[in-house]
């Protein structure tokens, strides 16, 4: 009888496995870069576009055609922001062929302006300074602000390293606090919902059977 049990609680425990696990901070701004720039996230566009993923070409990265200084990309004011402690993550990837000053660059508008981090940090000095990478990497800094305020990236033409398409970004992301986890880079395709149907029908019916067999013991 207790065999049984035991593969009861297993069954509850696949089920619960395929249940998505909520981030602990909400995500207060995001943006793929996987479709255009004209979804409503950015109010300036500058010289960024979206092009074929230069490492992986069944998707997508944000780029910037020529370089720029004072800004380039610039997204609305973000609703929920407020004086305090927030974290920006995002994938970066450089293909200028040194291993800095490439030149790119994140900050703030709270409104006054604020670059928080970059690969160059010589050029213009940032509190925050990351590698250029030749494959994908995560990158995250967190940062307080004293207002509401907008997020902002550019290809710093005064960086040596200069070029256009020589900086990329992905998956950016805002949160309130000081954790932001790195998402999937590459994500899968999405189950359709029959698939999904199919293998809850599968637990119940296997569950189904295991209480059959349980009452004739």
């Amino acid at each position: 009888m207790a065999g049984w049990r035991t593969k009861l609680l297993l069954i509850a425990g696949v089920a619960a496995l395929a249940v998505p696990v909520a981030k602990a901070n909400p995500i207060l701004f995001s943006d793929s870069f996987q479709s255009s720039l004209n979804d409503g996230n950015w109010i300036t566009l500058g010289s960024a576009q979206i092009v074929t993923d230069p490492l992986n070409s069944s998707f997508k990265a944000m780029t910037f055609a020529t370089g720029g200084s004072g800004g380039n990309l610039f997204s609305n004011v973000i609703a929920g922001t407020s004086a305090g402690t927030y974290t920006i993550g995002f994938y970066f990837y450089a293909n200028c062929g040194f291993t800095s000053q490439c030149g790119a660059y994140i900050g703030i508008d709270d409104p006054g302006e604020m670059w928080e981090a970059s690969d160059d940090g010589i050029s213009f000095p940032t509190p925050n300074v990351f590698a250029d990478p030749s494959t994908w990497t995560w990158e995250t800094f967190t940062f307080t602000t004293t207002d509401q305020f907008n997020v902002k990236l550019e290809d710093f033409s005064g960086s040596p390293h200069n070029a256009p398409d020589v900086v990329y970004f992905k998956d950016l992301e805002v949160v309130s606090g000081s954790s932001l986890p790195a998402p999937v880079l590459f994500p899968s395709a999405v189950p359709e919902p029959g698939s999904i149907a199919l293998f809850s029908t599968g637990l119940l019916s296997m569950a189904g059977v295991v209480r059959k067999r349980f009452r004739r013991i």
